[in-house]
Parts: structure tokens; C-alpha cells; sequence
């Protein structure tokens, strides 16, 4: 078995700082620009944070054994607590539409 194509599921940090794995992500910043007294223009760079979904699934932290095929995994009494984990086809807005 093996991965589908590895895309980053990338999502824009919000308003203010973040806390990412104990590492401290800054949030993006703005810039306002007047120019001779007619024209301003604002300026937005936004932090955005990514990562794979195969990356995630081959935690062993989170899944034991990770490239072992297990599927009795998913029919233990905590496997709910694993859904939050399985990304596989992406999660929230802009998950699979097959899905649903």
C-alpha cells in the first residue's frame, strides 16, 4: 500500500501568534503605504504553516507501527480519538466532497 500524491494542506495563521508543536508561529503582518497624499496601499503578508498528510499518518506517536497495515486500529474502544488524525482526503472547508 502507499501514499497518494503528497500535497500540503496549507492554512493561513490567524490574526495573532500560534502555537505549533511547542514552536511559536508569528502571525502575518500588514503594512500601510500612503502615497503622496492620494494613494494607499495596504500590504498583507500572511504566515501560512503546511504539511503533508503522509507525514501525519507515519507518526508513530500517533499511530503505532505506522507503515504496518492494521486495520484492527480503526475497531478499538479509543479509535474515535484517531479520526482527528486520519487526513487523508484533507479535513474542515476544504475536505473531499465524496465525503459528504
Amino acid at each position: 500500500m502507499a501514499n497518494g500524491v503528497v500535497t500540503p494542506l496549507p492554512r493561513i495563521v490567524g490574526p495573532t501568534e500560534t502555537v505549533v508543536s511547542g514552536e511559536v508561529i508569528p502571525a502575518g503582518v500588514s503594512m500601510h503605504l500612503i502615497i503622496f497624499n492620494v494613494l494607499e496601499l495596504i500590504i498583507i503578508w500572511q504566515t501560512v504553516v503546511s504539511m503533508g498528510a503522509s507525514i501525519l499518518h507515519r507518526n508513530p506517536d500517533i499511530f503505532p507501527d505506522p507503515l504496518a497495515f492494521n486495520p484492527e486500529r480503526w475497531l478499538q474502544s479509543d479509535s474515535a480519538d484517531l479520526e482527528k488524525y486520519l487526513v487523508s482526503f484533507s479535513k474542515g472547508p476544504r475536505s473531499c466532497l465524496g465525503i459528504k
